[in-house]
């Protein structure tokens, strides 16, 4: 069997330490719904690191998350993690992951719950993340009912770009149920669209207030080009403010989530504003002349392998070119031509993984590298060279 008892067990003991530590921490109050026996596929947003477990505590039976396989490559945590609540383990490099797919259909067939956070990572903008169309496939596949969940002031408590829990106020609850008999048969785009409209919420609320002291620290993580300037990765934040060093632009990030600046034509009111733009700009500028696009030093390069320590590769001055990516380090350098790569996508808060024939590479830099510029530079590039217009940059 693919559902076990032990992992209901898991969740029924969790599930009231858990609401107390939501209830005084993020200021959260979950009001736990009982699901029928059929099993389900419930879809949410994602805005926090704790939303798996605030979804675990609205509702009242175990859920089979769907997770990438890079939340298992500790040695310990991940065998104890799969043993405890064995979730869907997604390979971020495959679209299609066959295996995924079919432990999905497995914990459907066994009347489980199903649990997808579609995005497939945080968003870093406060706005609802791309979702890839095969979630309806999928969906369709699994023949469940769907149950769509609303995460609410998740981005101004704990942002995925921040090392800081502002005190705020958060709400969860069900947004919308579609039994399969009401989305068996409707339009696949129509369905998307549903799933996208119910998905979408507002994160700036200007009459809620996150109060903190850091509200801004380490914004650079998410934020790399200067809107008064357009330089690239002189930015640098501290507590409330952030700076561009070349162009002298203050930023201040207020407790209501807006933006005020010492720059009468920094017209932003909040982060998603700046982050689109950031993704417009980078969209439509010309690299080819630049012979260096970016640059970092002190980045180290690492193999993660399942449930075992990860392999040491180098470590040195990340350079990104045109066509290639390499670390310069003090007895060799490590590089990987572009075209090689499969895939890319931002860890955690700011940690670089690629994915070249069938190994993971991991690159990590300081506490203000910001990664996603590699990762934006690198799905740019890819898309123009496949042809096609596509909105998916790897977030």
């Amino acid at each position: 069997m693919r559902c076990k008892k032990r992992h209901s067990v898991v969740s029924n003991i969790l599930r009231p330490f858990f609401k107390c530590y939501f209830k005084h921490r993020y200021n959260l109050k979950i009001k736990t719904v009982s699901l029928l026996n059929e099993g389900c596929l419930i879809l949410s947003n994602h805005l926090t690191p704790m939303d798996q477990f605030i979804l675990g505590c609205a509702f009242n039976k175990h859920l089979y998350y769907m997770a990438s396989i890079d939340l298992f490559q500790h040695r310990i945590l991940g065998k104890l993690i799969e043993f405890l609540v064995e979730p869907i383990k997604k390979q971020k490099s495959k679209k299609n992951d066959i295996h995924c797919i079919r432990e999905c259909l497995k914990v459907s067939r066994e009347n489980g719950n199903i649990c997808i956070f579609p995005e497939g990572n945080r968003t870093f903008s406060g706005e609802l993340a791309y979702i890839d169309k095969s979630i309806v496939k999928l969906a369709k596949m699994i023949k469940k009912p769907i149950i769509l969940f609303n995460i609410i002031g998740g981005y101004g408590t704990s942002p995925r770009w921040s090392n800081v829990v502002r005190k705020g106020k958060m709400d969860a609850y069900v947004k919308k149920v579609l039994t399969y008999d009401e989305y068996k048969d409707m339009d696949n785009d129509k369905l998307y669209d549903l799933i996208i409209d119910n998905l979408t919420i507002n994160n700036f609320d200007d009459s809620i207030f996150f109060k903190g002291k850091k509200n801004a620290q380490y914004l650079e993580r998410a934020i790399y080009v200067c809107p008064s300037c357009h330089s690239f990765s002189t930015l640098v934040s501290n507590k409330n403010e952030i700076k561009c060093q070349h162009c002298n632009l203050s930023v201040i990030y207020q407790n209501n989530l807006t933006l005020k600046a010492n720059d009468e034509k920094f017209n932003f009111k909040h982060i998603n504003e700046w982050y689109n733009f950031q993704t417009s700009y980078v969209k439509n500028y010309d690299f080819s002349k630049n012979e260096e696009v970016y640059k970092d030093d002190n980045v180290s390069i690492k193999i993660p392998r399942l449930y075992k320590s990860r392999l040491f590769v180098n470590k040195g001055t990340l350079l990104l070119n045109l066509n290639e990516i390499k670390i310069i380090g003090k007895k060799k350098a490590t590089s990987f031509m572009l075209d090689d790569i499969e895939a890319m996508t931002v860890l955690g808060r700011n940690k670089l993984n690629f994915y070249v024939d069938g190994l993971t590479y991991q690159l990590k830099g300081n506490k203000r590298f910001n990664p996603i510029k590699y990762m934006h530079y690198y799905y740019i590039r890819k898309n123009k060279k496949e042809g096609i217009e596509n909105e998916f940059m790897g977030l």
